[in-house]
């Protein structure tokens, strides 16, 4: 005779993917430039002259700043909605070994 737990979690969080420690500084920077009034391209010149480097192309544009700063809200936006995370279908059982043995096959 075994008793087991059988806990099931679900979370949209679960399948967000971590930024990176430059991706984070880059947002900030952008963020606080915009919020003292600079423009995209003002921007973009300053991410020029530091130490970043674009992912795709030689210098960041205007259009790029614009769009990490717009992805990034709509990051934040989302991330804001996501419901907690739900912990259901908790229990003790009461079990067999055979019946232990099939449900961790069906899991793994």
């Amino acid at each position: 005779m075994i008793f087991t737990c059988i806990v099931e979690i679900t979370s949209p969080l679960f399948w967000v993917l971590p930024l990176s420690k430059e991706q984070e500084e880059k947002y900030e920077i952008i963020k606080n430039m915009r919020m003292n009034g600079h423009t995209f391209l003002e921007i973009s010149d300053f991410l020029n002259t530091s130490d970043f480097i674009p992912q795709r192309t030689e210098n960041f544009s205007s259009q790029q700043v614009f769009g990490l700063f717009d992805k990034m809200n709509k990051r934040i936006k989302r991330l804001q909605k996501i419901t907690p995370l739900k912990i259901y279908n908790f229990g003790l059982v009461k079990t067999s070994d055979e019946i232990v043995k099939k449900k961790i096959s069906e899991i793994f």
